[in-house]
């Protein structure tokens, strides 16, 4: 088990440089114009690949549950390679937009087919550990490119790192070829009648949803909001006093970079923890409401005007990003039966896709007339409602989680 989490997570790190790099420097206006985007297009572009993924999901895990999943993961590395390539070349938007809906449809098939083959692996009282260790690879990935990008833009210039991440995407492919498994799906589809078949569906849908509720949140706030704002939360910040001194060190895209590594490491070392401590105390629901609330209350500190404690809320905020990523497919795999995990969560990740599509042009879009801290606040808000949700659900639950097989 532990190899091929390996090779899943050294391949998902390595495709993230491209992307990373966007939402690192991407919302800097002098950088934005150089493949031809307006600061009006910006929200969109680092949003569309999110939102095309609300579909491609559902079709990721349908072919997942059905077909070859290596295959299906290898394809959506290439094109991965191919959206990256897109971004190098553009030179007006409508490439660089097409890129990203090529990035949305691969991200779709390595992110559905990573959490997919762990659920397969992992037994019941181990999912939460083993998708814990994938997060960690997924955010230590994420944690350093972005910072790469940042120095690697600062250095080499904008252009330069996207031709540096097409060749890190060909990296990644290049992992999984060699060391995902080459065993073929043993979901073979089988002939149903129609009502068994809508059955199905309606009872995947209905033990899904509930895990979609804080992934949403999650997404919205953490990979959507902060994520597009985090170049102007920093310049804001360090305009103080007692900060000023830093931009004479590093300047802002480095400094961005650094903090959204620093940011994911802190999301790294969550995942792990909240996936134990869901498998020790067999409450999954009940370590998300907590971790929510604690989210809340960093989004709330990240409007002070005092570094430390904003930075502090952004580490929180950061924590319960990390635990949500683990828990939620976890939870998929406690109640959706093996031959329909795919697509329960194709329908996790759609929601939390819908999420983080909406954040940037909601929270650029806002800026025209509301400070940033009133955007955070407007999220912290969102938190405490799915904290309340997560009590409820824990509520319910009334023990062990339940974990079919068939």
């Amino acid at each position: 088990m532990g190899s091929i989490v390996l090779a899943l997570g050294l391949g998902t790190g390595l495709s993230l440089l491209g992307d990373s790099t966007l939402y690192t420097v991407l919302p800097e206006p002098s950088i934005a114009v150089q493949v031809g985007l307006t600061s009006s297009l910006v929200g969109i572009a680092l949003g569309l690949n999110r939102l095309v993924r609300i579909g491609f999901n559902s079709l990721a895990g349908h072919l997942m549950d059905t077909r070859s999943r290596r295959r299906i993961m290898l394809l959506a590395m290439a094109l991965g390679i191919l959206a990256n390539l897109s971004y190098a070349l553009a030179q007006g938007p409508w490439l660089f937009l097409a890129g990203r809906v090529l990035w949305g449809a691969a991200w779709s098939g390595i992110w559905v087919g990573a959490h997919a083959t762990i659920l397969e692996i992992a037994p019941s009282h181990q999912r939460g550990r083993l998708n814990g260790a994938y997060q960690a690879w997924f955010f230590g990935g994420a944690a350093a490119t972005a910072f790469l990008g940042g120095v690697l833009v600062d250095n080499l210039g904008f252009r330069a790192t996207l031709w540096l991440s097409v060749g890190s995407v060909a990296a990644a492919w290049a992992v999984w070829w060699r060391l995902l498994p080459r065993t073929p799906s043993h979901h073979e589809p089988q002939p149903k009648v129609v009502s068994e078949v809508e059955r199905s569906s309606a009872e995947t849908w209905r033990a899904s949803l509930p895990a979609a509720v804080p992934y949403f949140a999650a997404r919205f706030t953490l990979a959507g909001v902060l994520a597009s704002t985090t170049i102007l939360w920093l310049g804001h910040l360090l305009e103080g006093p007692s900060a000023a001194s830093m931009q004479d060190l590093l300047p802002l895209a480095s400094l961005t970079g650094a903090f959204a590594g620093l940011r994911t490491l802190t999301s790294l070392m969550g995942a792990p923890a909240a996936g134990r401590l869901s498998d020790w105390l067999g409450k999954r629901w009940g370590v998300i409401g907590i971790t929510m609330a604690a989210g809340a209350l960093g989004l709330w500190l990240m409007g002070s005007s005092e570094l430390a404690w904003a930075l502090l809320g952004a580490l929180m905020v950061a924590v319960c990003g990390g635990a949500t990523h683990a828990l939620a497919p976890s939870l998929v795999g406690d109640q959706v039966t093996s031959k329909q995990r795919s697509r329960g969560l194709g329908i996790v990740f759609s929601a939390g896709d819908l999420g983080s599509a909406l954040g940037p042009p909601f929270a650029l879009g806002a800026l025209v007339w509301m400070p940033l801290s009133a955007i955070y606040l407007t999220c912290a808000a969102l938190l405490v409602s799915v904290a309340v949700f997560s009590a409820w659900q824990n509520v319910r639950d009334r023990g062990p989680a339940h974990l079919p097989q068939g």
